[in-house]
């Protein structure tokens, strides 16, 4: 009995410090990175980004999800 319980606590005393470890040595940032070509004029595809009132009519995820919410409380982003 006392072998299994001091194995246990081993074991729990073993994640802990897993846990800790990667909480120290894990990277604090993670960066994405996507590069997608668009072949269309620079103006569309700006102003459709820019006007988020428009996501319905270019997203592809509209199509496949109907129920969605496409709303938008902010009706322009600033270009930089």
């Amino acid at each position: 009995m006392k072998t299994v319980v001091f194995a246990s606590a081993l074991a729990l005393g073993a994640i802990v410090l897993g846990v800790i470890a990667l909480v120290i040595f894990a990277p604090r940032t993670i960066t994405i990175v996507s590069i997608s070509r668009v072949k269309a004029p620079q103006n569309l595809v700006r102003d459709n980004i820019r006007f988020l009132n428009r996501y319905a009519t270019w997203s592809p995820f509209v199509e496949t999800d109907p129920q969605q919410s496409t709303a938008s409380k902010a009706l322009m982003v600033k270009s930089t």
